[in-house]
Formats: C-alpha cells, structure tokens, sequence
C-alpha cells in the first residue's frame, strides 16, 4: 500500500516538474528472472530482454507480445546486441560463450567461445563487420561477424571488465570494469589510447554519445561522469542516484542521458546543463538495464524482478503527465490507494522422495532444488525434467546443505562432523572440511562465496575457507547445541542460535561475539536474515516466530498460531513474507510488517522440516517427514482491498435474518461483543422480503439480498 502511494505521489510530483511527457507506461512481465539486459532493433520495431533463466525474449513493441523465446544459453544471459541490419541478434553470459541469433527462424545458428569466464558486455562496430566483448577474465576479444572467428585480444585492465562499447566512427573501443578506469582503445590495433582514472570503485557501463564527442560513465560510486573525447577530462559530474548506477543511455538527439539504478529509479539528465530533469520511479527493485529506443520516443526500463516498462516520451513542454495504466488499474472501479498484495498459494510439483528430508536448497538460478536426505545422500532435481543426480560420501544423516553464490558448488554437513564441498558439474567431492567434534547441524556460504560457516553440536561456530579448505576462525560463546548460522547479506555478520536459547551475532572479521538477543523460552531451531539485512526472524520449539532488529538487537515482535515445535524459516526474497514449517504438519506464510498469518498450508502427513524459496520469488518448495517434497507456486498480484473486506465479510458464520423489522444479532456475534466488552454498538439490518440463510459464501434460501446487516463500532467488521 505505502509503495502504491509513494510511486503515485512521485507521479503527481512529476506532473507539474518534468519536462518530459510521459504518455503511456506499461509492463511487460518477463515471468522467469531477473532481466539483466534490453536490446532494440534497428527500426525499433522489436525488442529483446536476457534474463537469469537462460532465455532471450523478442517482443513486439506495439503490440507488447512475445514472439520469440530463445533458448540456448546454460547459465544466466547478461548482454545483448542487434546487429545493425536487424537480421542477427548476439547474446553472451555466464557461460562464456556467445551465440549467434537468426531472427528469422528464431534459432541458434553459431557458438562462439575463446573467453574462459563470464562475459559482461557485447558491442557491434558501426560499418557491423566486428564484435566486441568482454569479460570477467579481464580481457577484450574482436570477432569477426562472418566468421566467427577471433581476431584480435585486447589485454590492459586489471580486473573484470563490465562494459564496452564503440564509438560511432567505429576506430576506438572504450571500456570499463571493476578496477575504476576506462581504457580507450584503438579499434584496429589494439593500442591504449588513453587512460581515463575515472571512478574510485568499480564503473558498471560506459556509453559514447551519439555525436562521439562525449563518454559518459557509471560506477557503483553513486555516479555518473561525463568525459570530453577531445581532452580526456571529466566536464560534468552527475549526483542524484543513492545507490550503484548499473546502465547509461543517450536518445538519438544527444540531448538526454538516460540512467538505472540499484536505488530502484531511473533518472533523465539534461546534457548540455548536467541536471536533472526527471525521475521514473515505476521500478520497485534495482533497474539494472535502460535504453532509448532509436527514434528516442520509448524508453524501456528492467530491473531485478523481472519487469519490463516502456515509457513513450515527447520532448514537448507543452504537456500532460499521464499514468493511469502504469499498474493496469481501471482507475473508474478501483482506486489504487485501496490496492493490497494479496497471495495465492497454488500446488505445482509433488516428488517423490526415498526417505525422510531433513534440508532442501534452491540453486542461484531457480532450476535445481538439493534435497539433504536421512539416508546420507544428496540429490540433485531438475525441476523441469524431474530427473536427478546422486552425490553420495557422508556416512551418517546429512543435517544441511548449501549452493554456492555462483551455483557451481554445494556444501553438506551432517551428523559424520564433516562439511563436504561437491562440484556439481563433475559430481565429485572437491574438500572434507574436519574439525568439528559432534554433529554439524547448519551450514552457509558467504555472499562473495569465499567462506563457508558451520554449527554444530559441539556448542561451536566455524569458518572455513572454501578454497583452502583450513579452517579460518572458530567462534565460542554457545554453552549448549547450536542449530542454526547465517550469514548477514553483506557478509560482515554471522548469526547463530540454538538449545541455549540465545541468538549471538558475531562480527566476521575479529570473530567476536557483538550483541545477544534473548526472549524465546526453548530450544532456537531456525535463524535468517531478511534480504536486506534489517531483520532477523527466529523460530524455537516454544512454538512462536520472533522478528528482531538487527542493527539494535531490539524484539520487534512475537507471532503466534503454530501449535507444535517451529522447525524452519525462510524470508520471501522481496522480504515481505516469512514462511515457517512445524512439527503441527502445517506450513504459515506470515505478513512480516503486520506478523498476521495469511495462508496455512496442510496436506502433509508428517512433520515438516525442510523448506526453501526459490531465488526468483515463484516457487515454495517443502520437505517432510513423509518423504514427499511439494513444490508450490507461490503468487502474488495486487486487488482492491474493498473486495477483500467484501471476502472476508461472507465467510462469517450463519446468519440468520429475520423476517420481522426489528433488530435481531445471533448468539454467536452477541457472545462476541460481550467478550469485548461493546456495549454501545451502533447495529443496522436491511430486511430482505424473505427469509434468507447464508454460509461460506453460498445462499441456502434462494433469495437475493442487498445487505444483510453491519456493525458499525470501531471498524468490528
């Protein structure tokens, strides 16, 4: 509700402000991942969108369709490129390779590989003979479009390089990365033209101006320089973004510069004078792409859900801000300030497991879910093919597993005291991490990857180093069995609880313990953080859920409902949801704002203990005691909250409205009132012409009724 309000706020704010006319704004859902990329073609007719989940949308711009799904690519897509004729499209990623793309039959038609990482950023030379990239293994590579062949490898950065791109006579290549400089380059040669010490952190993209008289850059400094071409200096600085700026785009007349930010906004900057002129603020996580349209009349945004909005643009200053459809909301029948998000829980996969499933994990890109199970084995699902791999070793009850931040890895522990690190992609065991002397109950990898840390029974938490396998710190304080670690999401902190019913947070770096957080009266089975690191929630067999604050140490509040041992929890990735599973064979997702329960899950036969979300928000998965692992999707969408309260007024209990016109309140709402003490109420009853009889939401006496009655005292109903 308050994000509707602050976004639509913003829209009135802009509509006396901005210069630039926002006629229509609408959203193309990309419903499988995190969108890192946008390319136009050449006449603008179409666009393409590279997400996480491997694929590569074609979409018709006017008529806001899908035509085209191309698959090919194994790991997350990153950049994209047309090429200037329009026939070819060019994709690069996680895997390292590039593909090639024949639009007209929508396939595959070439492989590229040479670069031995990732691949960040692809540009086409003006006269569309050479392809560039680069990559994470610090180099630039030249193809040839006709051959595919490499012509040329460009070596200077010292580090990743994010960006690259031509400039529109096509002699000088500039690129950017993660060591702060830009480096101009001779197309032909390969020479350093200039280095530009741009940034004091690393620059996400670089951009030449349409006219190649200015580069402009963006860093996670919070950013944007814009550089002259002729001298190499900086000539303007823009400040305005509070977090990293991922993406930079020029329109066709060099006027404006359009930027996307972590901070979940997109800003419009005038060229000539530096200012900022507009702010788009449709967005609701981090934009990570933008891009003009080549007549510069649509801008197209993506961000981290996985949205896509086109804002058409008018350069007038005669003009009406419009954002009626910017939620597809008929704004005659529903007023957006009485939106809610409301949440569906729908079964999607049942699989059938050999034994009991004590842990479960998703992998980095939502297709794999790990399950830890009784009989000491691991196993791999491919959620779309439903087939598995085995990863045996451990020999006892496997407690916890792990995916590594890049998804090649997966660590386990168990009751051996051992932590196993498997490569996924050869199935084999890689380390045996050995020092704990009991039970290794939980286990979890760094954001960066890097560590790993483990609880155990033997009243301890260690850190490991996952390329070493040594062992770098170990973290006493517990007097009792620890259950449960978790790293914060900025990895500076670890959180650890368990039978002494204390939560300890620990500073990574000295390995000391910096604050307690104590309330609950049993054994802590299940620590988190919520995504963005402000909240920790805790569940123990004291049967309650408690949100803390992590920066004061402070108890938020307490959640009650479960009516047996809390066993797990997970935070929805937005961070608005809490789901936990218990030993009563049920399943609650809790509003974490409000801690009102919203959905219960039953259906299981045992108890539950495993659950996870997947990465991209979509999927729930369970594990239980009755060796049955449930995959639900997990749906939200935005209703009016006048038609909730409708909802929720028809499933009370039977009411019986009386023939004569007296007011009557049953047996079961007068015990109600007389419970609360509501003497003074204030009770209306519209009488039907006949006697009419209703019980969840179906009409036993087939009469029409307007209203049967309401209570109005302090909002009862």
């Amino acid at each position: 509700m308050e994000e509707i309000k602050e976004i639509i706020e913003e829209q009135n704010y802009l509509q006396n402000e901005s210069l630039i006319e926002k006629e229509h704004v609408s959203t193309l859902l990309n419903d499988s991942g995190e969108v890192f990329s946008l390319a136009y073609s050449a006449d603008g007719k179409y666009l393409a969108s590279a997400s996480s989940d491997q694929t590569i949308k074609i979409w018709d711009v006017s008529s806001q369709l899908i035509i085209e799904t191309l698959k090919g690519h194994y790991d997350e897509i990153y950049s994209l490129v047309y090429s200037f004729d329009g026939k070819y499209l060019f994709s690069a990623g996680a895997d390292h390779t590039i593909k090639v793309w024949d639009i007209s039959i929508g396939r595959d038609i070439r492989t590229i590989t040479g670069h031995n990482d990732e691949i960040y950023s692809l540009t086409i030379s003006p006269d569309n003979k050479y392809l560039a990239s680069a990559s994470a293994d610090h180099t630039i590579k030249i193809w040839d479009i006709q051959t595919a062949n490499e012509i040329k490898t460009f070596y200077g950065h010292h580090d990743e390089v994010n960006s690259i791109c031509y400039n529109p006579d096509g002699d000088y290549l500039a690129s950017a990365g993660t060591d702060g400089t830009i480096n101009i380059w001779e197309a032909k040669t390969g020479r350093i033209s200039r280095i530009i010490h741009a940034h004091n952190s690393l620059i996400h993209c670089v951009k030449y101006s349409n006219d190649g008289n200015y580069l402009a850059s963006a860093s996670r400094d919070k950013t944007i320089k814009i550089w002259s071409i002729e001298s190499g200096q900086e000539v303007k600085i823009l400040k305005g973004h509070t977090k990293a700026v991922y993406s930079l785009s020029f329109n066709h007349k060099n006027s404006y510069l359009a930027s996307s930010s972590k901070d979940s906004t997109i800003k419009i900057w005038d060229i000539d004078t530096g200012e900022e002129i507009d702010q788009i603020k449709t967005h609701t996580k981090a934009v990570l792409s933008v891009i003009f349209s080549p007549d510069g009349n649509i801008l197209a945004s993506s961000d981290k859900n996985g949205s896509i909005y086109l804002s058409k643009l008018d350069s007038s200053e005669d003009y009406q801000n419009e954002f009626d459809d910017v939620l597809y909301i008929d704004e005659e029948e529903n007023n957006s300030e009485d939106l809610i998000e409301v949440v569906e829980i729908e079964e999607f996969k049942t699989l059938k497991n050999s034994n009991f499933i004590n842990y479960m994990a998703y992998s980095p890109d939502s297709r794999y879910l790990a399950t830890a199970n009784d009989d000491k084995l691991i196993k791999i699902w491919d959620i779309n093919s439903l087939s598995t791999k085995t990863l045996s070793g451990h020999t006892d009850t496997i407690n916890s597993i792990a995916y590594s931040p890049d998804g090649d890895y997966i660590a386990s522990a168990g009751y051996d005291k051992t932590i196993r690190i498997w490569d996924l992609e050869s199935k084999s065991e890689l380390k045996n991490l050995k020092g704990h002397t009991d039970s290794v109950s939980s286990i979890a990898y760094s954001p960066d990857g890097r560590y790993l840390a483990s609880a155990s029974y033997d009243k301890t938490v260690r850190i490991w180093s996952v390329y070493s396998g040594g062992q770098v710190k170990l973290l006493k304080g517990h007097t009792n069995r620890v259950s449960s670690v978790f790293y914060s999401p900025d990895g500076k902190y670890i959180i650890s609880a368990g039978a002494d019913k204390i939560i300890r947070i620990w500073d990574v770096d000295f390995g000391a313990e910096i604050m307690t957080l104590k309330g609950h009266t049993d054994w802590i089975n299940s620590v988190t953080y919520s995504p963005d690191g402000k909240y920790i929630a805790s569940v123990s067999s004291d049967k309650t859920i408690k949100i803390w604050d992590s920066n004061l140490g402070e108890e938020i509040k307490t959640i009650t409902g479960h009516t047996d041992w809390i066993n797990t929890v997970v935070f929805s990735p937005d961070g608005n949801y809490l789901v936990t599973a218990s030993s009563d064979r049920t399943i609650k997702v809790w509003n974490v704002k409000t801690g009102i329960e919203i959905k219960t899950i039953t259906g299981n036969s045992e108890e539950n203990y495993a659950l996870t979300f997947s990465p991209n928000g979509r999927y729930l998965a369970t594990g239980s005691f009755d060796k049955n692992i449930r995959i639900l999707k997990f749906i939200k969408s935005l209703v009016s909250e006048k038609l909730v309260k409708e909802e929720v007024i028809t499933e009370k209990e039977i009411i019986e409205v009386p023939t004569q016109e007296e007011p009557i309140i049953t047996e079961e709402v007068y015990k109600e009132l007389e419970a609360e003490k509501i003497h003074d109420h204030n009770l209306e009853i519209v009488i039907p012409e006949k006697e009419t009889i209703y019980h969840d939401e179906e009409i036993i006496s087939d009469v029409e009724v307007k209203e049967i009655y309401e209570l109005k005292h302090h909002g009862y109903i």
